[in-house]
């Protein structure tokens, strides 16, 4: 009976804060009906007025994001700004840059995402955001030291889905300093207002403590870290963030335990 009673609370918690994407609570309600049915029933939801799609793994990022709204912090920045520049490495399935249109829709945002399979559901996103006008672009790579490829792998939750040096799929890797002049070239901005990092380890590689990465940061106003110490040693990102930035602020009010950065001058 207590199990049946904990199951039946989940189900209405998780369709409390869903219909707010939905046509209706009916519809929430039969979605995750389907879920039950098939695991890889997608959904297509809308958040202030922009569509996204996501499937059953990836609805935690959509509650943490756009529900809980992790990155808040970061709200008066990207209204100060009348076209803010943003950088967003480990898009996934594209919360992030959604929450940062659902708050100023003139935003120029580029998102890099590894995982060919995640990659194909934040590209349905980004497609139907520049059909309303929005300035989101988004490219199938992995953040790393260099531009040579690396391995992806992909089991288990979207945001879970991690760069090896082998097995998986192949992806073209990506260097920090790459990215920014990507950026720029699309902007014709040289300064990047937020770089967001959330890569599952790879930030051991792609923020290593080299000369490179320091000039590359010159460019970077705000950096947002989402640090990964279980997957990966950390002690050169630290070293990188602290050489550059006055101002290194931990993120507390949040569920998850890895330490969220906000890194500035």
């Amino acid at each position: 009976m207590n199990k049946l009673k904990q199951r039946t609370c989940s189900f209405v918690t998780r369709v409390s804060w869903l219909k707010e994407f939905m046509p209706s609570t009916l519809a929430t309600i039969f979605y995750l009906i389907k879920v039950k049915a098939n695991a890889n029933t997608p959904m297509t939801g809308i958040y202030k007025g922009l569509t996204f799609t996501a499937y059953p793994q990836d609805l935690s990022a959509v509650k943490e994001v756009l529900v809980d709204t992790e990155y808040d912090f970061l709200r008066d920045i990207i209204h100060a700004t009348k076209v803010p520049s943003i950088l967003d490495v480990g898009g996934n399935i594209g919360t992030f840059s959604l929450w940062v249109l659902g708050e100023n829709k003139n935003a120029n945002i580029l998102s890099i995402e590894a995982s060919p399979k995640t990659f194909e559901t934040i590209q349905k996103t980004v497609k139907s955001a520049q059909e309303r006008g929005c300035n989101w672009y988004c490219e199938n790579k992995a953040a790393w030291k260099d531009n040579n490829d690396v391995f992806m792998k992909t089991e288990g939750d979207s945001m879970g889905h991690k760069v090896a040096t082998d097995g998986g799929s192949k992806v073209q890797g990506i260097s920090l300093q790459e990215l920014i002049t990507m950026q720029q070239k699309r902007t014709g901005n040289k300064q990047i207002d937020i770089l967001k990092v959330d890569i599952e380890g790879a930030e051991e590689s792609f923020l290593a403590n080299t000369e490179e990465n320091k000039a590359s940061l010159e460019s970077i106003k705000n950096l947002v870290i989402e640090l990964h110490p279980n997957y990966c040693d950390i002690t050169g990102v630290e070293k990188l963030i602290q050489s550059h930035y006055k101002n290194i602020v931990p993120q507390m009010d949040r569920l998850s335990d890895k330490p969220l950065l906000h890194c500035y001058n």
